[in-house]
């Protein structure tokens, strides 16, 4: 057989290959996840996020010079200087921290660190977190949306409201909303 029917022939199976492969199904609206992911990520949406949640280690962040936004986060730029900065602030023993476009706390959920800032890895572990915790109350509500962000009740009164504004407004036509929804959705497909 000749090398350009070998070629032909490798190329039509990974074709066929790749045409098999299912994209991954979202199992909560993804209105609702673009509209967590805007409200944790501090109106941002922007992935190189690092917060500090406790307020111990933020003082001690302080006082050897990282200036952090709002008193609580920092931006780590890109990729590999959110990965480094996260095992370093893990070696100092600081560990309760929220990472990503999604603030998935990293001392709860474990996951390889760059899962955290890639968007379509850390929109498909919310999604299945979500949904198990729809599936272990048996029912979908705002409550059980809001037990993402912490089981404290006195904690997600204030959560529920940021969701429900942003998703509201995007089902409302918010141009500005609908444009960055579009941009996550091709993100995360």
């Amino acid at each position: 057989m000749s090398i350009n029917k070998r070629i032909n022939i490798f190329f039509l199976l990974l074709c066929i290959t790749i045409s098999n492969i299912k994209a991954y199904q979202y199992k909560v609206p993804l209105q609702l996840l673009y509209s967590v992911a805007k409200t944790e990520s501090y109106n941002i949406f922007y992935p190189y996020i690092i917060s500090i949640n406790s307020k111990r280690d933020i003082e001690k962040l302080k006082k050897v010079g990282i200036k952090l936004k709002n008193n609580r986060y920092f931006d780590c730029y890109d990729l590999k200087t959110c990965i480094n900065s996260v095992k370093l602030l893990v070696r100092a023993g600081i560990n309760n921290i929220d990472l990503g476009v999604f603030q998935i706390n990293y001392k709860y959920h474990k996951l390889p660190i760059k899962d955290y800032f890639i968007l379509k890895n850390s929109a498909i572990y919310v999604d299945n977190l979500i949904y198990k915790l729809s599936k272990e109350f048996n029912k979908w509500n705002w409550k059980i949306l809001a037990m993402y962000h912490s089981a404290t009740p006195y904690l997600n009164k204030q959560y529920i409201k940021n969701v429900n504004y942003f998703y509201n407004k995007l089902l409302l036509g918010n141009k500005k909303l609908k444009q960055e929804f579009l941009r996550f959705k091709e993100k995360i497909k």
